[in-house]
């Protein structure tokens, strides 16, 4: 299954030794830490320097006989029947993933960004100094887990990968940072990861051709010889070297093609054209030995006196950057940290009622 590709404890363990991605540390799991993540509230075991219970929602709000968290929020029980002063269950020990990510955080510099097997908690980055993943302690780390919807929604699904992934942590510039797309063993395209953002610097033709042959450089050495599918969409970070005039692509994560993955500044249908007009697998297979090929006698292998024995991937892929003809995106991260609430404008939502009570008010003020 392609899906199944992408998870890092598949792929991150068949470029790990090739030095095109981070170093990472990848644990199993306990078998009741995803039901861990799907309780309500947000309480650490001992282990992790937890282990205050829970309060009541009553004791929540403060006012004895107050409405439950369950009863104001969208998932109420429609029968009533929920007991929302029931208190949540108590948090597992988990003596030994302390003491696991504990020994990973001592082999990293400077901390470590976590993520499960599929997805990272991008949307509770808010809860960490600086907005970002960076972890320092474990406690760090199963914050953000606990506090990401993400997170809770991989446990939830129907097979979960019980893996814990703690990739050693460096500060990436987000303009260096693009989603690339690959069909049939070529790559076709490229789009500025994140969408929202204009970056002048990338509207340099000559950063753009860089970032184009660092990009294909990395697909066709690494990518294509190690990843189990020619068709895949992989994120990429090209760093600038210091003193020289080339950039270095790192990988970072892969995605499916096509369905719900995110396809920046393309859109899918847009991406299929550009794949069919590339002309199928041809391309992709350049550099490939052709088992039926006949031979090479050695004057016909010998490379001419003027070339170079390596030459560079041609930037052949389409890069898409944010320029004022190429209008910004919105952001799907712009939901994460935002409350729930927030999101729902259904009739007799809490923002529905609030945006009507506003309304009365200034009504009221203009009589």
């Amino acid at each position: 299954m392609a899906n199944a590709h992408c998870a890092i404890d598949v792929w991150h363990p068949l470029f790990a030794g090739r030095g095109c991605t981070p170093k990472a540390t990848i644990l199993p799991l306990p078998d009741d830490f995803f039901s861990y993540l799907q309780q309500d509230g947000v309480v650490l075991p001992p282990s992790f320097g937890g282990g205050a219970r829970t309060p009541t929602s009553e004791e929540w709000a403060g006012t004895p006989g107050a409405p439950t968290v369950r009863e104001l929020g969208s998932d109420s029980d429609s029968d009533g029947s929920g007991d929302g002063n029931a208190e949540a269950p108590p948090p597992p020990e988990l003596p030994g993933l302390a003491r696991a990510i504990g020994a990973a955080l001592a082999e990293a510099t400077d901390g470590v960004c976590p993520r499960l097997a599929f997805s990272a908690p991008t949307d509770a980055a808010w809860m960490q100094a600086g907005n970002e993943l960076r972890c320092t302690t474990a406690s760090d780390v199963l914050l953000l887990l606990k506090g990401s919807d993400k997170a809770a929604a991989e446990a939830a699904s129907a097979a979960p990968r019980p893996v814990l992934a703690l990739r050693h942590w460096t500060r990436l510039e987000p303009g260096m940072e693009f989603r690339c797309f690959a069909k049939d063993g070529v790559l076709v395209g490229l789009s500025q990861r994140r969408c929202d953002v204009r970056n002048a610097f990338l509207e340099a033709p000559e950063l753009q051709r860089r970032i184009t042959l660092s990009v294909a450089r990395l697909h066709e050495r690494h990518v294509l010889p190690q990843f189990p599918s020619r068709t895949c969409v992989f994120d990429a970070y090209c760093e600038k070297r210091r003193n020289e005039a080339s950039l270095r692509a790192w990988l970072l994560d892969f995605e499916p093609w096509g369905g719900e993955t995110d396809a920046g500044l393309f859109d899918w249908a847009e991406l299929e054209a550009l794949a069919e007009a590339d002309g199928g697998a041809e391309r992709g297979q350049e550099g490939e030995a052709d088992p039926e090929a006949e031979p090479e006698t050695e004057a016909e292998a010998a490379p001419e006196p003027e070339m170079e024995a390596e030459a560079e991937p041609e930037p052949e892929p389409e890069l898409r950057v944010v320029t004022t003809d190429m209008p910004m995106v919105p952001s799907k991260m712009m939901r994460d940290g935002v409350p729930i609430d927030l999101l729902d404008g259904s009739e007799g939502s809490a923002l529905d009622i609030a945006m009507k009570k506003l309304r009365a008010e200034a009504g009221e003020d203009l009589v």
